[in-house]
Order: C-alpha cells, then sequence, then structure tokens
C-alpha cells in the first residue's frame, strides 16, 4: 500500500508539474497569443448592439360588486361587462407578444426590413444600412432569394421569432410594473420600436375596451327596461355607469390602457458585445488548453519510455 501511495504521489507531483509548464512555456504562450488574437478577431468581427427600455405601468380594473347572474347572463350572450378585477398586465404583455400585433406594427414604415435585414450602423450619420442581398434601399424593394414556403417579401410569421428575440418583457408580480427591452444594431430604431409599440398597444386595446363597452350600454339599456326588480335596475344603472366611465377615459386619455413611468431613450452605450471580457475569456482558455497539452505530452512521453 505504501508503495501505491509513493507512486501515487511522484505521478502528482506539485514540483515536478510546475517545472513541466515552465519548459513547454513557449508552447502555452504560442497557444494563449493563438488565442488572444482569434478573440480579439472574434469581438471585432461582431457589430455592436444597443439597448432601450420603458417602465410601464398599467393599473388594475376595477373590481365592481354587480349583479353575479347578470354577470353570467351578459357572458352567455357575448358581452363583457367589465369590472371583475382582471390582470390587465398579463393581458397587455400577451398581446405585445402575439403575432396579430406584430402584425399591426409591420404595417409602419421601416420596421419589417429594420427586423429582417439590418446590415449596419453608422455612428457618425447615425442612419442604419440594410443587408444588400435581402433588401435593395434605394428602390425600397425586398431581393432575398424565395425559399419556400416564404416569398421574396417576409411575412410576420417569419418576423415573429426575430422580433421575440429582440424584445423582452418582464413583470414584477408585486408592483405591477411592465418592463420592455429592444435591442438592435441601431439606438435609434431600439427607441422607435418602444415608442411604437406603447403606442400601439394603447390604440389597440382602447379601440377594444370602446367596443365592448359599447356592446355593453347596449345589452344593459336592453335588459333593464324588461326588468322588474328593483335590485337588478341598481345593479345595471351602475354597470351602466361604469361603461359609460370606461368609454369617457378611453376617448379622453390616450395611455388609457398603461402609462410610462419611464419613457424610452436613445442609448448611447451599447449593450453587446463586451469585447474585453470576450478577449480575457479566450485568453484564459487558450492558456489552459497549452497547458494541458504540455501536460499531457509529459506524461505520454513519461509512459512511452516505461
Amino acid at each position: 500500500m505504501n508503495d501505491n501511495y509513493t507512486n501515487f504521489s511522484k505521478d502528482i507531483d506539485l514540483a515536478e508539474l510546475s517545472r513541466v509548464l515552465i519548459a513547454g512555456k513557449i508552447r502555452i504562450l504560442t497557444i494563449s497569443l493563438l488565442f488572444f488574437l482569434t478573440s480579439v478577431a472574434y469581438a471585432l468581427y461582431h457589430d455592436d448592439f444597443y439597448t432601450s427600455e420603458v417602465l410601464l405601468y398599467t393599473g388594475e380594473a376595477s373590481g365592481g360588486q354587480s349583479n353575479s347572474s347578470l354577470k353570467g347572463l351578459a357572458s352567455f350572450a357575448g358581452v363583457d361587462l367589465g369590472g371583475e378585477g382582471k390582470n390587465k398586465a398579463h393581458f397587455v404583455i400577451e398581446t405585445i407578444k402575439s403575432r396579430d400585433f406584430l402584425k399591426d406594427l409591420l404595417e409602419f414604415d421601416g420596421v419589417l426590413e429594420s427586423i429582417m435585414a439590418p446590415g449596419s450602423y453608422n455612428k457618425i450619420t447615425e442612419k442604419l444600412s440594410f443587408n444588400e442581398d435581402l433588401f435593395d434601399a434605394q428602390t425600397n424593394t425586398w431581393v432575398r432569394e424565395k425559399i419556400p414556403p416564404f416569398g421574396v417579401v417576409p411575412n410576420y410569421l417569419e418576423a415573429h421569432e426575430i422580433y421575440s428575440n429582440m424584445l423582452q418583457i418582464t413583470l414584477d408580480e408585486d408592483t405591477g410594473f411592465i418592463r420592455l427591452v429592444f435591442e438592435h444594431l441601431s439606438p435609434n430604431f431600439s427607441k422607435k420600436m418602444l415608442d411604437l409599440i406603447v403606442n400601439q398597444v394603447n390604440f389597440k386595446l382602447r379601440e377594444k375596451t370602446l367596443k365592448e363597452s359599447q356592446r355593453a350600454i347596449q345589452f344593459l339599456t336592453t335588459t333593464i327596461s324588461s326588468s322588474n326588480s328593483v335590485e337588478v335596475r341598481n345593479s345595471i344603472a351602475s354597470l351602466i355607469e361604469e361603461n359609460l366611465e370606461n368609454q369617457v377615459k378611453a376617448k379622453v386619455k390616450e395611455d388609457f390602457i398603461v402609462s410610462q413611468i419611464e419613457p424610452p431613450y436613445v442609448p448611447v452605450i451599447k449593450s453587446k458585445p463586451n469585447r474585453t471580457l470576450i478577449v480575457i475569456f479566450g485568453t484564459i482558455v487558450g492558456f489552459l488548453i497549452g497547458s494541458i497539452i504540455v501536460m499531457l505530452r509529459f506524461f505520454y512521453s513519461g509512459s512511452s519510455q516505461k
């Protein structure tokens, strides 16, 4: 047993390993330098990306104490009377993430090509150029190769995956705050996209609220005339008043659905890549690989001699 222990100690003699590493320092430094140069080239090859963000608050729908049987009847008729204390934050988030919402965003000038065919960003002119193999900016036409099932012009289904990668959404369940983060080659487009998202989600959901409240008022007006119960009539009158208030707010307030606590901004500092970290990490990896190669060569040559 002592012999085995002695042999094992010899095999892992740290002093000997140190001498081996020092003897192979040229090989280790060469491999480390190779990884260093590769890391520098990799870091410089990648374009800068910029991140803009906005902090939103939706509030919560009021939870009215209205007649539950009346609401059940309205729901059966396909009418939403509101006042159920719904979590609007989750609804807003899922709306922003939806394909149908993106389809509306792509109708605005410059959005589709900025998502699907960004080329590079000129920091001096602050202009975004496009990938010439995909989009011709001079003629404002798509020139990419048609690959079924997609056509020459990208559709919203194709763009949705890229849009989802560019956009990050987080919700603070305690406060109800929603943070939207959009990353792109162009800092100006990052801000523009967040402005567009906030404006459109307010517009889209405001129109939805107006239609639903109008349907609810029509339903309630018909119902109140046919009811003889004082309690039911009072409940209906309260619901009519609530929906009228919703209509007034939706027509007057542009931020009826979501309010901006911190508006989007044009970022001046890139969010990625972290070139310093890439170079440091690459160099360390190169040093470790070089050291492993030197040690393996030493142990292999020692085994061969035995």
